[in-house]
């Protein structure tokens, strides 16, 4: 029952997440006026990873599919104390698609350092402390927060034994109790970027 709730949840946050990006496509002059662009995911999965990759080319390898080995034991000890400070921001974040990229690759760290933690709470974490978005367009940002919820929801059987009970998309937030860190600011005029690792 709560695994095919969830289904049509998923399916219902995809449908919002391409209308708004179909509506914006559509605007162009608008687009233009503001410059907004909306990177393609392959592309922003590509930026991601290379800048994860040279941020932490002392302490990982990256394959060719983005899988993550740790080079070395000895260092295991100091990327305990870096990952799950890690500060990420996306300062023109639109429809999240950078987001969730740095998502997965810090997802992948997490796994890789062998916490042992339930997805679920891994992800939750990724999302409350680890990646910022900013965004001066208020229903990107509200779009930014439902790909997020998409991907904290999109492995089903952490929820098979699960309580959790969603009526309408409205109530999500509010069920899983998640913190974003996601703002409509002016990157250039109105936020500090003095406390993050990586832009």
């Amino acid at each position: 029952m709560i695994k095919e709730e969830l289904k049509k949840i998923l399916v219902s946050l995809e449908e919002r997440i391409t209308e708004f990006e179909s509506n914006k496509k559509e605007q162009k002059k608008i687009k233009k006026d503001l410059g907004i662009i909306y990177t393609p995911q392959n592309i922003a999965d590509f930026m991601v990873s290379e800048s994860f990759k040279l941020y932490f080319k002392n302490y990982f390898d990256f394959k060719e599919n983005n899988e993550i080995f740790s080079k070395n034991h000895s260092s295991e000890k100091k990327l305990f104390k870096i990952v799950p400070n890690l500060k990420v921001l996306d300062p023109a974040c639109g429809s999240g698609r950078f987001l969730i990229s740095m998502a997965k690759i810090l997802f992948q760290f997490y796994k890789n350092l062998g916490l042992h933690l339930p997805v679920y709470d891994i992800k939750k974490r990724i999302i409350e402390k680890n990646i910022f978005g900013i965004d001066i367009d208020y229903s990107a940002i509200k779009i930014s927060k439902l790909r997020l919820v998409k991907w904290l929801l999109s492995d089903l059987s952490e929820f098979n034994k699960s309580s959790l009970k969603i009526d309408n998309i409205n109530q999500i937030s509010k069920k899983i109790d998640i913190k974003f860190n996601l703002f409509v600011k002016d990157f250039l005029l109105e936020f500090n970027i003095d406390n993050f690792d990586f832009i």
